[in-house]
């Protein structure tokens, strides 16, 4: 959520601007998914891998966390929080977020725990 009463016009237009093109990548990786197009070879190896990842209930209504590799922010980090979980699918190993599609590498076990920083 933008609260653009705090934000100055040039700060709140390129946040609005990066918000906008977030949610048509967003709407344009599920329309693919649900004309049975998945992500190519090439934007699966380019793809952050997300380890001893778990589903978790976060401020959003679903994120990921664990430990991601490859992310084009956050490089390699220990512990993450995903931004918004928009279509998990472990069968094919992927997930997308409202950010970017992961790698669903190996799932947390029950021991491990939760938390993390949030991207």
């Amino acid at each position: 959520m933008l609260r653009l009463d705090l934000l100055n016009a040039d700060l709140a237009t390129t946040l609005l601007l990066t918000q906008a093109r977030r949610a048509r990548d967003l709407a344009e990786a599920l329309e693919s998914v649900a004309g049975g197009r998945y992500p190519t070879p090439a934007e699966i190896a380019a793809a952050p891998v997300i380890s001893s990842w778990r589903l978790v209930a976060a401020p959003a209504p679903y994120a990921l966390t664990g430990s991601v590799t490859g992310h084009p922010v956050l490089g390699d980090t220990p512990r993450v929080l995903t931004s918004d979980v928009a279509l998990l699918d472990p069968e094919r190993s992927l997930a997308r977020t409202v950010s970017r599609w992961y790698v669903l590498g190996v799932p947390a076990s029950d021991a491990e725990g939760a938390g993390g920083s949030r991207h």
